[in-house]
């Protein structure tokens, strides 16, 4: 090379040398046997490498490498085809979808908590060979956690940090494909909170969410690692267990029940959920997703209708009861106003005399097209929509009065108050205003609570009920032994009467647990000075072992079925609506 030339290429060297370490990107070149021939100030600060130790080494790639600064990098070649890559970067390459015309560098020393982008430009030799590449690096962690955050968040739940809706149906279709190949099936479960719309209007939405992630964690720890936990909205989960069997699923659904049913505690006490829980295995109820998620919250909703606190397994066509569903839902919007609502009554009968000592009002709707809806499928509902409010006054209203005209007699009527009405701050001078309206004796009216609304806040419900039995209202705990109660609390409650589930009755003489359960709560509830119905009678049988037991009175088809208005008049005026003597 003539001294002029070799000036001419010093020139160029220094001229390279200087636009590369005044750039504050980070810059290296690399000649064609991957030896770095430029090191910039800038690519020394990202890897914490000097260029001295760098210069005339061919550890490039391991100095992006080095703990705790590993790299997914994208390489650009500025259209260059594999062949260039070839030769600069061997087999360590591959394509890379994410960026047009890119490759992406393999090495197993990443780690992935950090990302750089990598642009190449290729030297070309006079004869068009590749004889090196200039390399620019820049930090693109900050976009790719970014990315990553987004797309978190669309696949997961905000408050709880499980799935969400998107991700579950994704799962779940993946888990059916791979269900018909192996021939194992899934299950799905759907998890909806009791009365949990109750938790935000009664205790404030801070509250409802710090409950709702507990329950959340409370369903992580009761699944297997493969099981996936979502939050499906609202109070409704869904837990998605593949593979399994029907017996697995129960067992699973078990133990969710049982977890949810611990005390929370929240602030300075305590409080209490019951959960319903709808299973669907497929193939048997379906083999989509829409299939498996319509009948396990099919199933859920018919725990519901029946009190919650349990689970069912589907029984299939899991669209035709979402579609009536939907229809009854639409239908109850109306039907106060179109008076299609009624109440039937059903008497209660003392065991020591045999005389009637009164009544429970219950609610019935009638619809022109839908017929005759059961109370279980309507009144949650209402519940759900909050229109069991206003039903609800209409109820207590209605009941008032048809006790007005049994008030000669010293008859009560007893009325369920639901969860909703209980946590209305108002309720007593509600009720004040409906004694007043029809100039009702406080002590004709008896509301009935079930102890797990009470136990939901406890400490709330106790100042509720003492304003109500300091009017003279008689207030009654129905369901007696179902729930989660305390008898610390129970103590507390200033309630009249203790209901005997029908649960209880109805196998009272076949079954010796139940026989004691009854038992048990006969003496608890006289020791308290409580007086003691129970429901759901429709033997003889039954009847004379309760009058043995003690039980004050009784409720059930025995004495009579629950009848309108015009037909309880009729059987008063009959000589013998009476039990007989016990």
């Amino acid at each position: 090379m003539s001294p002029f030339s070799m000036q001419i290429w010093e020139d160029s060297e220094f001229r390279l040398t200087q636009i590369i370490e005044s750039t504050p990107l980070p810059i290296f070149v690399i000649g064609a046997d991957h030896t770095i021939t430029h090191w910039n100030r800038a690519c020394a600060a990202l890897t914490g490498l000097p260029a001295e130790r760098m210069i005339g080494t061919r550890d490039a790639w391991r100095a992006f490498y080095r703990e705790p600064r590993p790299v997914l990098a994208n390489l650009v070649l500025d259209g260059a085809g594999e062949d260039v890559v070839r030769t600069l970067y061997g087999a360590k390459v591959r394509a890379c979808a994410t960026v047009p015309g890119g490759w992406e560098v393999i090495d197993r020393a990443e780690s992935r908590n950090r990302w750089l982008n990598l642009t190449a430009t290729p030297i070309f030799g006079l004869d068009g060979s590749v004889i090196g590449a200039v390399e620019t690096v820049r930090d693109i962690s900050s976009d790719k956690y970014y990315e990553f955050e987004l797309q978190y968040r669309a696949t997961h739940d905000q408050l709880t940090g499980l799935p969400n809706r998107a991700l579950l149906s994704d799962r779940l279709d993946h888990a059916l494909r791979q269900a018909d190949r192996d021939r194992k099936p899934v299950g799905v479960l759907c998890v909806g909170l009791d009365g949990f719309k109750l938790v935000n209007e009664g205790l404030g939405h801070p509250t409802g969410d710090r409950l709702l992630k507990e329950a959340a964690q409370r369903l992580r720890a009761c699944v297997r690692d493969g099981d996936t936990v979502a939050r499906f909205g609202g109070d409704e989960f869904v837990i998605l267990a593949e593979p399994t069997s029907r017996e697995t699923l129960a067992s699973l659904a078990e133990r969710c029940l049982a977890a949810l049913a611990a005390p929370y505690q929240v602030e300075s006490h305590e409080s209490f959920l019951t959960a319903s829980v709808g299973l669907a295995l497929s193939p048997d109820d379906g083999a989509t997703v829409a299939d498996l998620l319509n009948r396990a919250e099919s199933a859920m909703h018919r725990v519901k209708a029946q009190r919650g606190g349990g689970y069912l397994f589907s029984e299939g066509g899991g669209q035709e009861d979402a579609t009536r569903r939907v229809a009854i839902r639409s239908a109850l919007v109306k039907a106060l106003e179109r008076r299609e609502f009624s109440l039937h009554f059903q008497p209660k009968g003392g065991l020591r005399d045999g005389r009637i000592t009164g009544f429970e009002a219950l609610l019935r709707w009638s619809h022109p097209l839908l017929g005759s809806v059961p109370p279980s499928t309507f009144i949650p509902m209402l519940e759900e929509t909050g229109r069991i409010v206003e039903v609800g006054e209409w109820v207590i209203d209605q009941a008032v009065a048809e006790a007005v005209r049994w008030r000669g007699a010293g008859l009560s009527m007893a009325v369920n108050l639901s969860a909703r009405q209980l946590w209305q701050t108002d309720l007593p001078e509600r009720i004040a205003h409906a004694l007043l309206k029809h100039d009702a004796p406080p002590d004709c009216l008896e509301l009935e609570i079930t102890e797990s609304m009470l136990m939901r806040d406890p400490e709330q419900a106790i100042q509720t009920l003492k304003a109500l039995d300091s009017m003279g209202v008689r207030l009654a705990l129905d369901d007696f032994g179902t729930g989660y109660s305390s008898l610390s609390y129970l103590k507390r409650f200033p309630i009249s009467t203790i209901k005997v589930d029908r649960s209880f009755v109805s196998e009272i003489t076949t079954s010796r647990d139940d026989l004691e359960i009854v038992r048990a709560i006969v003496t608890l509830g006289h020791s308290l000075g409580r007086k003691i119905v129970a429901e759901g009678v429709e033997t003889e049988e039954q009847r004379q072992i309760l009058a043995g037991l003690g039980c004050d009175e009784i409720q059930g088809w025995l004495l009579s079925r629950p009848m309108p208005a015009d037909a309880l008049e009729c059987f008063m005026r009959q000589e013998g609506p009476r039990l007989g003597p016990a």
